[in-house]
């Protein structure tokens, strides 16, 4: 658990620069270069921050305290190893340190990505990295977590939807990067912000129905403005694939270009590799067999990402098939291949959660008109749910739904006292021919639960089971 984050929970008095001054109003400038500017200002401003706390995260972590050091995280995770009375010290901790950056404008910052809208970067040749910080933005989306989860506590709910909003907002802004690693960072972000929005709702619930409804406007903007769709995830994995084969083949034009291992090796930057390019004897494939195989897999990812129910076992499995099957001779298919089908489930994990959230929200909305009955079946919800989220999107059926709580929880463990339960359960469909999950499914195909409980106080797993509840 000791990663990057931890450098942000240093207290900021150690900090010795103010925060300038930024106007969060959207820039009245449109062309792309001067919003390009102004989201590298802000970014530099952010990272700042980011590395002053790193620099003093050292004496943090000299304590005699089992979660320091261990960054944002441990205001929101439920504890998996260490001792309560150092998380709540940290806790402790860094309500002060949010607290403290809101007195000095850092999320003044925050508020100015979110108004940002439609900018692209300057034109870069391939394979570049990404003009800006990958852990920055994955850091700041875990402060936004915690800041949300410090207002729900405090019954903030302004605070909380405003943290919600600019989480959605600062990965949607990124996700026009072409690099893929951004892309997966950024993509983590609707389902990071939808989990903690149900975390925080079971725990200290939002009860007033304007409040419930500006989140799901969130949501539902989420959904509508992402430029990634399942057709740009498509494209994406497609520009990446064809790009791997034009950087490893010299090719005189009629596709019998000659594989070359040491372009290839270079492109894979140290990551794990199927096949050992220096012990392998045989003759490579042509280029245009490493253009049927890509385009037989990238037919079948397009199916996954735009089907439901046997549709999509059926080619997840033959995709699956493909990689397995290929031969040592086109590497790319076992290096790259399950990085791309990682990829597409993601994605359509994202889809059931994003989905699945939006339909909690109505139930909190009945639940707010109806003195906190819940409805008996969806059905009941009449106009607060729309006809086009009353179905699983991954099974293409009905969500499971039912106005009785869960008994234990996702790992069929009792609940302990104090435990926070949903008065309800929703969760998604098995797929056909997909085992029935034990524990947290992490595969929408395994029928997702959205609304999960959340263990008492007294709920102590074992170090290596330690995971965001």
């Amino acid at each position: 658990m000791r990663t990057l984050l931890a450098s942000l929970l240093i207290a900021l008095p150690t900090l010795a620069q103010d925060a300038p001054t930024v106007d969060p109003s959207p820039a009245a400038a449109t062309d792309d270069r001067s919003q390009w500017a102004r989201y590298e200002a802000i970014m530099a401003d952010l990272e700042a921050f980011v590395e002053e706390a790193r620099a003093a995260e050292r004496d943090v972590r000299q304590e005699d305290n089992d979660w320091a050091g261990t960054g944002f995280s441990a205001y929101y995770w439920q504890p998996g190893y260490g001792r309560r009375v150092h998380r709540a010290r940290e806790r402790a901790r860094l309500a002060a340190v949010l607290d403290d950056w809101t007195a000095r404008g850092v999320f003044e910052h925050t508020a100015a990505l979110a108004n940002l809208h439609g900018i692209k970067p300057p034109p870069t040749s391939p394979g570049d990295p990404p003009a800006f910080s990958l852990r920055l933005i994955r850091e700041l989306a875990r402060i936004q977590i915690a800041r949300m989860h410090l207002a729900a506590e405090r019954g903030d709910d302004e605070t909380r939807l405003t943290a919600f909003e600019e989480l959605l907002s600062m990965h949607r802004l990124h996700l026009w990067h072409d690099h893929m690693i951004a892309w997966g960072v950024a993509e983590s972000g609707a389902r990071d912000a939808c989990a903690e929005l149900l975390r925080t709702q079971l725990r200290f619930p939002m009860t007033q129905d304007i409040a419930l409804a500006r989140a799901d406007t969130a949501i539902e903007r989420e959904a509508v403005e992402r430029w990634m769709n399942a057709e740009g995830v498509a494209a994406m994995i497609r520009d990446d694939l064809l790009h791997i084969i034009a950087q490893t083949y010299t090719d005189g034009g009629e596709g019998d270009g000659v594989f070359h291992p040491e372009a290839y090796d270079d492109l894979l930057r140290g990551a794990p590799r199927r096949v050992d390019l220096e012990e392998y004897r045989g003759p490579f494939e042509s280029h245009s067999e490493a253009r049927a195989w890509s385009d037989t897999f990238l037919a079948l990812v397009s199916t996954m990402l735009q089907s439901s129910g046997q549709a999509y076992i059926d080619a997840e499995r033959a995709a699956q098939s493909l990689i397995d099957e290929a031969s040592p001779a086109i590497p790319l298919a076992g290096d790259f291949g399950p990085v791309y089908l990682f990829i597409v489930r993601n994605e359509r994990r994202r889809g059931v959660l994003v989905d699945g959230s939006r339909v909690v929200l109505a139930i909190e909305r009945y639940r707010v008109a109806n003195g906190g009955a819940s409805p008996a079946t969806l059905a009941d919800l009449g106009p607060l749910l729309s006809q086009e989220l009353r179905t699983d999107p991954m099974s293409g059926e009905p969500w499971l739904y039912s106005p009785e709580p869960l008994q234990t929880d996702e790992y069929g463990r009792p609940l302990l006292p104090g435990a926070a339960v949903w008065p309800y359960t929703l969760r998604g469909h098995v797929l056909p021919g997909v085992e029935s999950p034990v524990g947290y499914a992490r595969d929408a195909t395994e029928g997702l639960l959205i609304n999960p409980p959340i263990q008492g106080h007294d709920f102590d797993p074992e170090p290596d089971e330690a995971e965001g509840n």
